[in-house]
């Protein structure tokens, strides 16, 4: 054989070792997903996982913004809307088997819902409202017979200085003079004793779309 077939065929060898050094490198190195690509699939994702949730299936996705922290880790805020409130949750995200697996921190706000049990009434607050907020609030619900073993759901959040509590109720209530006036005067207990300012009531259906505002 000559040299010059030795040399083409070991030219031949290394570039063809060279080729699958690259496939290497590119199917199996972390490869950086561009960090407003990666926000609009977690957006999609957190959406379409929320929408069985009481209250988390109402809540609006204003923007994710996320930074890229090496290899597949991502760090970043979501803002959200929820009944006219807006806030900001820490999230992390990393990419798993090429798949984004994305959790919120508590951060400054704290977190994001909060659910909490009261007999059948699954209470549901948004920051800033308290735990002890929440918890005297329900209590006071459950001592006027506003709450009973009936599953509903509430939610309690604060806008422009105004408390909300979205209240689920049944067909038939909005239209009994009894029940009303009941749920009006605990109301103004609770604005009184428990969040020490004003309180909207705000009475809906079972997709929690208003039937009635009770001001404060």
């Amino acid at each position: 054989m000559s040299a010059s077939n030795i040399m083409l065929k070991f030219g031949i060898a290394l570039t063809v070792l060279g080729v699958a050094a690259l496939a290497v490198v590119y199917f199996q190195w972390p490869r950086q997903i561009p960090p407003a690509d990666l926000a609009a699939q977690v957006k999609r994702e957190i959406l379409h996982d929320w929408q069985g949730h009481p209250i988390m299936r109402f809540l609006t996705i204003d923007s994710i913004d996320l930074a890229h922290q090496g290899d597949d880790d991502y760090t970043g805020t979501a803002e959200f809307r929820l009944y006219g409130q807006m806030f900001k949750a820490p999230i992390d995200v990393k990419i798993i088997g090429g798949k984004a697996k994305w959790r919120f921190r508590p951060g400054d706000e704290g977190a994001l819902i909060c659910e909490m049990g009261f007999k059948g009434a699954r209470v549901f607050r948004a920051y800033p409202i308290t735990d002890d907020e929440a918890q005297h609030f329900g209590e006071a619900f459950v001592h006027e017979g506003i709450f009973t073993d009936e599953p509903t759901v509430c939610l309690l959040t604060r806008v422009e200085g105004v408390y909300q509590v979205r209240l689920m109720v049944k067909q038939g209530v909005v239209d009994d003079a009894a029940a009303l006036e009941r749920i009006r005067q605990t109301g103004a207990a609770v604005a009184t004793n428990v969040f020490g300012g004003p309180v909207n009531i705000i009475m809906c259906d079972d997709k929690l779309a208003t039937l009635v505002v009770i001001p404060p």
